[in-house]
């Protein structure tokens, strides 16, 4: 049940300001002693972008409200338990966002109660 509420908690976050991504996957699997490059473009799906901290306003120095580069500088995620994400030292997911950018995931860590995934919480580097 709690497992539930929480599921329930991370959908109604995402659904309130869902920003909709397809994932481009590159991946590097096994082959014969060796790793072998795998590019995947994944199906579009729903996430929740945010920024995790902010720097020193640059408006008035050039930036605008406009520009999203202009105050944030780390940024994070939280994705329904049915997305498709990964991480790790062989794999790498990366996005574009109109208006903001590129990004990749570089952390994460599965939301769970007991056993059950309930959604993720990423951290995302955005690339310049």
């Amino acid at each position: 049940m709690i497992s539930a509420k929480q599921k329930e908690a991370v959908d109604f976050a995402v659904s309130l300001n869902p920003t909709w991504v397809v994932i481009d996957r590159v991946e590097y699997v096994e082959k014969d002693g060796a790793r072998e490059r795998q590019e995947t473009r994944l199906k579009p799906q729903t996430m929740l972008l945010f920024p995790k901290s902010a720097g020193k306003s640059g408006i008035g120095q050039g930036a605008t409200d406009a520009d999203a580069k202009a105050d944030a500088f780390e940024w994070g995620a939280l994705v329904p338990s049915t997305g498709n994400v990964r991480w790790g030292a062989h794999i790498a997911d990366t996005f574009e966002v109109e208006g903001l950018g590129e990004f990749e995931i570089v952390s994460g860590r599965p939301l769970m109660i007991g056993s059950d995934v309930n959604g993720y919480e990423l951290v995302l580097d955005r690339r310049a």
